[in-house]
């Protein structure tokens, strides 16, 4: 269910800015908004986006995301610049987080950069798990069913990041 790196090789671009993202985002922790939707059942989520998804565009405002990408410009002029990239947000899930399996109709993969993997948190993808480590970028078809869990002591944040899928079957 996960794909390699390699598929994707301007993410490596993304990867050796880690630093400047991680300073920029744990800048703006306190300006996340959370998501109260089907995917979870409390205030354990929160995300701060940077370019949204063409379908979630009438859900966040075009204002919103503007005025975000003022305050990450770091982080939105490296994003912004990969051509590759759909769609890209922050995102936090709170510890003892839960992000209930769900799945997307577009055929994208998201792309994470873990800024910080939380202790012990993981995505599971169909039946596949992955731990999150610092600094370390998981590819998966956001087709799949997924969800995301934070068992550790501190918050997991990370760096969703969509691309089109370039495993698809023939």
């Amino acid at each position: 269910m996960f794909q390699a790196l390699e598929f994707y090789p301007e993410l490596k671009a993304v990867r050796n800015h880690f630093q400047e993202i991680k300073e920029e985002i744990l800048s703006l922790r306190s300006k996340m908004t959370y998501i109260n939707d089907i995917r979870v059942n409390t205030d354990v989520w929160n995300i701060f986006p940077l370019l949204p998804e063409e379908e979630d565009r009438s859900i966040i405002s075009e204002e919103i995301w503007k005025k975000n990408q003022l305050l990450a410009p770091k982080s939105t002029k490296l994003l912004s610049s990969i051509e590759a990239l759909k769609a890209y947000s922050f995102s936090s899930l709170s510890v003892g987080g839960h992000i209930l399996p769900h799945k997307h109709e577009n055929k994208f993969v998201t792309a994470i950069l873990c800024i910080q993997d939380g202790g012990n948190s993981y995505i599971i993808v169909e039946d596949e798990k992955k731990k999150f480590k610092n600094n370390q970028i998981l590819v998966f078809d956001y087709t799949k069913e997924h969800e995301v869990y934070n068992k550790g002591n501190n918050d997991r944040i990370v760096l969703l990041m969509l691309l089109e899928n370039r495993c698809l079957p023939l």
